[in-house]
């Protein structure tokens, strides 16, 4: 009987202390005064834990809830054929957060398209064999200028009793042209 008073006197003091109220060595109560101190920082994904202690070491703790993501909402980018593109993504805006929805999409390449080489003449340009896109305006394409008249001088001839005659004239030897009258 004498341990189970005892015993409860202990749990006496013990529940008076833990209620706010206990009593000092020389009688007097004591109001528990108790400062805050962040021991755990609250993140986007872990809780946090905030100490309270007293001067006479009592303590307790509370939890700080996890803060959730501040997000913010990025605008989809289609990939051209030679840039990177991605869909809308989100990221957290907080400090020391990286958290990201971000997905890159591949550049697309060129989609191209073969283009037969067209010889020069005298008058007309050509070009070699070349490539377009049809998403973009890539070209290989290479023009090559008119080659001008490889012209060849003839010599006047007087007309005859019997043969015609003619004037100066030039031709070319790639093609028609002439200036025989």
């Amino acid at each position: 009987m004498k341990k189970q008073k005892l015993f409860i006197s202990i749990l006496t003091v013990f529940f008076v202390c833990f209620m706010g109220v206990a009593f000092s060595a020389c009688g007097e109560e004591h109001v528990h005064s108790y400062t805050q101190q962040i021991t755990t920082q609250a993140t986007c994904t872990t809780k946090g834990v905030i100490t309270y202690t007293c001067s006479c070491n009592d303590s307790y703790t509370e939890e700080i809830p996890v803060l959730g993501h501040d997000e913010e909402t990025h605008q989809a980018q289609a990939p051209t054929c030679t840039e990177i593109g991605w869909n809308e993504y989100v990221t957290c805006e907080r400090e020391g957060c990286d958290y990201s929805t971000y997905v890159e999409i591949v550049a697309l390449d060129h989609d191209k398209v073969h283009h037969n080489a067209q010889s020069a003449t005298c008058t007309e340009k050509g070009w070699s064999a070349y490539e377009t896109c049809t998403r973009c305006s890539y070209t290989t394409y290479v023009e090559i200028p008119a080659l001008n008249h490889d012209k060849v001088q003839h010599e006047a001839q007087a007309a005859t009793c019997t043969e015609k005659g003619w004037n100066a004239y030039e031709t070319c030897t790639r093609c028609s042209y002439t200036t025989y009258e």
